[in-house]
């Protein structure tokens, strides 16, 4: 059985991904992130350091005390978050600095910052075994001062989940994503499990654009990726990103 799974990331970015990680409990997401802050948030030392924002989603509290960040999923065990508890609907907001600071009373900083070119980022359950939340194989090429993460429908509408947002709102809930202002890459299958082989077109209502796709995970460019022409067939777990580039757009 196959499972298609799709995310509009971008006006021009189509992340199809067969076989995603599902959420786990507990009821944790990395809702935001900013992996090329220059201007925005600045931390307790007026530095503009990356950032990623954790939501509480359910309806109970939830100890995070013990579980991990990191930025490779080899080494899921990166930085240890301290005794920390989240309210259901609260946002924290933590530091991807490389600093690693770990009071729980005062701000946090992971011992770790994001790659502006796309990268693995996830949230591990205590043994360091259990994802609790990811993006997998890795987040897309990321904008200056523009983050990136959850709807803020994304439970009700899950082929929109990862979103651009070109107001960041760490500490709070996520605003309008910027997705789809200009028109994006179109796909002719929907997310979900297949039971057999089948052909996968893309297509963009932007005129004079070229779609280029990768099958490693890279974020495809206009100078990487391979330069979509017909339907491909799909007939395994496959990662599948895919871009409209024009000229001067």
């Amino acid at each position: 059985m196959i499972r298609l799974k799709t995310v509009m990331t971008h006006p021009l970015l189509l992340m199809i991904t067969l076989g995603l990680a599902a959420h786990a409990d507990p009821t944790i997401v990395i809702n935001e992130f900013a992996a090329i802050n220059d201007s925005g948030l600045q931390d307790e030392d007026g530095d503009y350091s990356d950032w990623l924002e954790l939501h509480n989603y359910g309806e109970q509290s939830v100890d995070l005390s013990g579980t991990y960040l990191t930025d490779n999923r080899k080494k899921p065990m990166r930085w240890k978050i301290p005794t920390i508890t989240i309210v259901p609907g609260e946002h924290l907001v933590i530091f991807l600095s490389g600093k690693d600071r770990a009071d729980p009373n005062a701000p946090l900083h992971a011992n770790f910052a994001l790659k502006g070119k796309g990268d693995y980022l996830g949230l591990f359950a205590r043994d360091g075994l259990k994802t609790i939340h990811e993006f997998v194989p890795a987040y897309p090429r990321q904008k200056k001062d523009i983050s990136y993460g959850l709807s803020s429908n994304w439970q009700k509408n899950p082929d929109k989940v990862e979103q651009f947002f070109g107001k960041p709102t760490p500490g709070a809930t996520n605003g309008k994503s910027i997705a789809g202002e200009a028109g994006n890459v179109k796909y002719s299958v929907r997310r979900g499990w297949h039971k057999k082989p089948f052909q996968l077109s893309l297509s963009t209502k932007t005129e004079g654009s070229q779609i280029r796709y990768t099958l490693d995970g890279a974020s495809p460019t206009e100078k990487n990726g391979k330069l979509y022409h017909s339907p491909m067939s799909i007939a395994s777990t496959t990662t599948l990103r895919a871009s409209a580039f024009k000229p001067g757009f």
